[in-house]
C-alpha cells in the first residue's frame, strides 16, 4: 500500500526554525523480512524541479531511520548522472526512483543555500 505523496515548494534557506525544509515522506514497504527490514521493497519517486520556479541555490535530499531525530544525505546512484548528495545551480532537475527496505524511514529535502526562485518537490509512490 502506497503512502500519500508529499508535494510543495521552498523559497528560503534551511534554518533551525524549520524554514527551507520540506514535509517528510515515509515510503511504504511490503511485508516480509524482519519487523524493521523488508525483503520486498516498493519503489517510490523523488522529483525535484528548479526550472519552473527559476530556483537558484543548493539542495540536499535527506533520509532518517530514527523518526526524524537525525538526518543523513542521500547519495544518488550513478545512473541518475547526479552521483552526489548536494545539487546546485540555476537549472537542474532530479527525477529518480528508489526503493526502501527500512520500515519507518523518512525522506525530506532541504535548501542548504538559497539565492532566489522557487524549488518544487514531489515524493510519492
Amino acid at each position: 500500500m502506497a503512502t500519500a505523496p508529499v508535494t510543495g515548494n521552498l523559497t528560503t534557506a534551511y534554518t533551525t526554525a524549520a524554514t527551507g525544509i520540506s514535509s517528510s515522506f515515509a515510503p511504504a514497504v511490503a511485508p516480509g523480512g524482519t519487523p524493521a527490514v523488508t525483503s520486498n521493497p516498493i519503489p517510490f519517486n523523488i522529483n525535484i524541479d528548479t526550472f519552473r520556479g527559476s530556483f537558484v541555490g543548493t539542495i540536499i535530499v535527506q533520509r532518517s531511520v530514527d523518526n526524524g531525530t537525525s538526518w543523513g544525505a542521500v547519495i544518488f546512484p550513478a545512473a541518475t548522472a547526479q552521483n552526489s548528495t548536494a545539487f546546485s545551480g540555476t537549472s537542474f532537475g532530479l527525477s529518480v526512483q528508489l526503493t526502501e527496505t527500512q520500515s519507518g524511514a523518512l525522506y525530506r529535502v532541504i535548501v542548504s543555500a538559497y539565492t532566489s526562485g522557487t524549488l518544487y518537490y514531489f515524493f510519492g509512490q
